[in-house]
């Protein structure tokens, strides 16, 4: 039975973290050196080539009227750490309010 890179690669990626980021022992640099070069690896690197989306998309599902921080927050901040485009996805009432507060953002009123 064939086990895919993709699983391999995440497997060991979780062992590095929950190494690195255990809250029992004390942490070394090695460990620290580790999860950088991890974190590195697994970031796409940045060309001249590449055309908007295509180092990250991503769609937050969430808000109502009364609620439109915690997807504004989780769009904006996936657009800080490297994403190209952040769609949210939440209910008519909430859209315009969403969308005042970045026109970074895509808001889609869906829900």
């Amino acid at each position: 039975m064939a086990v895919a890179p993709g699983w391999l690669a995440a497997q060991a990626c979780q062992r590095v973290l929950k190494r690195a980021f255990s809250l029992h022992k004390a942490h070394s640099i090695k460990d620290m050196e580790n999860t950088f070069q991890l974190v590195k690896n697994i970031i796409p690197p940045l060309t001249s080539k590449k055309h908007k989306g295509q180092a990250g998309r991503i769609g937050i599902v969430g808000g109502c009227q009364e609620y439109t921080g915690a997807p504004y927050f989780a769009a904006i901040s996936a657009l800080k750490v490297g994403a190209d485009l952040s769609h949210v996805f939440c209910t008519r009432e909430a859209a315009p309010v969403i969308k005042s507060y970045s026109p970074e953002l895509i808001v889609h009123p869906v829900l």
